[in-house]
């Protein structure tokens, strides 16, 4: 018979034991990254990696390999890499985050390293535990200014235990794993059909179906619509158990969603915005799905155009408008060119949320920073030290007139859309605003230097201010499709 100390010593042993057999550690892990995805101004020759002066703060480099997402380092992980220099000693740094800009959170950085040397050699970071967090985007930022590095033979490595069971967690789904420790995002919630009801916008198509890597994107491949005789179709098939990537065909041409998605739109997110933008349906979606052919937004929305002047040069041989995800000029949308020093860039249809943008000529941005400082309005999103931005928001007018690198016009005289002046006072004010000449039938909304709205309301003589932080502040005045825009300091 065994005595307390035998039998302690024994369960001790035997914990060790089956600690040691059922927490071996597994490995996944992925070879050959590349991080060329380039954005805020960062450069990617395809060897190098810069980050050049004048770039953003945030600028730097994603990787666009969707088939590695999404990413899960339950116990951890490694990065290792072959990283050279032109000479300097350069630092970087690597960022994950669950979706590309905005839906970033959770996200974490991973401790800096200093890549020093022109012969190759060998770094190594560590990945600690995230639990059951899961990313969908991977980056790389180059802290050291106009300092190349080259990062070859990138490897992830994501750590687990083989405790560690990916499934379904969530009790209320139909393929429910009551074993699973780790949602891998697989829940199915219905066995029903899938139902995709396609609007195409008032056009008069005679077919209409979907495609998608199920079919082999063949647009004559996937199922067909049926007409439901009010300008929609649906297209029904039995509900797949894997998520769907699709797109719709009318007429045999295939929709293009890709500048949908770079001016801001969401409908095709398994996008790397220059070659393919595909809508996705989930299994754990609604099994009834709404769509407009060719667009992100509702077939009411409308066009809107943004004319800039350009003042110099007298010349311009191209004229961007950049901006989010990548700010950088080769995203950029292309402006027409209209043969008396403006160029028109039309949205068709107007995007479904605000528009944050500068403009680009012969790939040189503006930098209206210190005309914002000196108290102009036409950049809105900005620090007032690093950044300004031109903001088109969807109550604005759908039709914007601007000029090149100022808020001025070429003769350097004030530029408004309305000629309605109305002012705040008092300037700087702490708890409330009063508004002079404000037309009855306007409405109102204060938003921050970074173009998030805060207050609204209808006309009035005075607004409370009390709940706002102390900094710069901006009061828009909005008619039935006039504008005017005042700032104001809260202290």
């Amino acid at each position: 018979m065994l005595n307390s100390t035998m039998f302690s010593r024994a369960l001790a042993l035997l914990l060790f034991v089956c600690s040691s057999v059922f927490s071996t550690a597994q490995e996944t892990t992925f070879t050959e990254i590349e991080f060329a995805g380039v954005f805020g101004g960062a450069t990617y020759d395809g060897s190098h990696y810069t980050t050049p002066s004048g770039s953003e703060s945030w600028a730097g480099f994603a990787n666009l390999d969707v088939s590695l997402y999404p990413l899960s380092f339950v116990d951890g992980g490694e990065i290792t890499f072959t990283g050279a220099t032109e000479g300097a000693d350069v630092e970087v740094y690597f960022r994950f985050e669950y979706n590309p800009y905005p839906d970033t959170e959770p996200s974490f950085n991973l401790t800096s390293l200093t890549v020093s040397g022109t012969d190759g050699a060998p770094y190594s970071v560590e990945i600690p535990a995230q639990g059951s967090n899961t990313y969908s985007s991977f980056l790389l930022y180059v802290t050291t200014l106009d300092a190349p590095v080259s990062l070859t033979d990138v490897t992830l490595t994501a750590t687990y235990s083989s405790t560690d069971v990916y499934g379904c967690t969530d009790p209320s789904a139909l393929n429910y794993d009551p074993t699973a420790t780790i949602d891998d995002g697989s829940c199915i919630y219905t066995t029903d059909d899938l139902n995709i009801t396609i609007d195409v916008c008032g056009s008069a198509a005679e077919t209409v179906r979907i495609t998608g890597p199920f079919w082999g994107w063949d647009p004559n491949g996937g199922p067909e619509a049926s007409d439901n005789g009010d300008g929609t179709w649906t297209v029904s098939l039995p509900a797949p158990t894997t998520d769907m990537e699709f797109l719709v065909v009318v007429d045999g041409v295939q929709e293009n969603l890709i500048e949908d998605m770079t001016d801001g739109g969401s409908c095709a997110p398994v996008t790397d915005y220059w070659s393919y933008a595909n809508r996705v349906w989930h299994t754990n979606d609604t099994p009834d799905v709404d769509v407009n052919y060719d667009r992100c937004v509702p077939c009411s929305y409308p066009d809107i155009s943004i004319t800039s002047e350009i003042c110099e040069p007298l010349v311009a041989s191209e004229v961007k408008l950049v901006g989010p995800p990548n700010w950088d000029w080769t995203s950029g949308k292309l402006g027409v060119d209209n043969g008396d020093g403006t160029w028109t860039f039309t949205y068709s249809p107007a995007p479904s949320d605000s528009i944050e943008y500068q403009i680009f000529v012969d790939e040189i941005g503006e930098n209206l920073v210190q005309e914002m400082y000196d108290g102009a309005t036409c950049a809105p999103a900005t620090d007032l030290y690093s950044y300004a931005n031109r903001l088109w928001v969807i109550t604005d007018s759908e039709t914007v007139s601007n000029t090149y690198n100022t808020c001025l016009n070429c003769e350097g005289e004030g530029v408004t859309d309305i000629d309605i002046k109305f002012e705040v006072y008092p300037n700087p004010a702490s708890d409330k605003i009063s508004l002079s000449n404000f037309p009855s039938d306007c409405s109102y909304i204060i938003y921050n230097t970074a173009g998030s709205r805060l207050i609204s309301g209808a006309s009035t003589e005075s607004v409370d201010i009390s709940s706002l932080m102390k900094g710069m502040y901006f009061i828009e005045l909005i008619g039935k499709s006039q504008f005017n825009v005042v700032s104001f300091i809260k202290h």
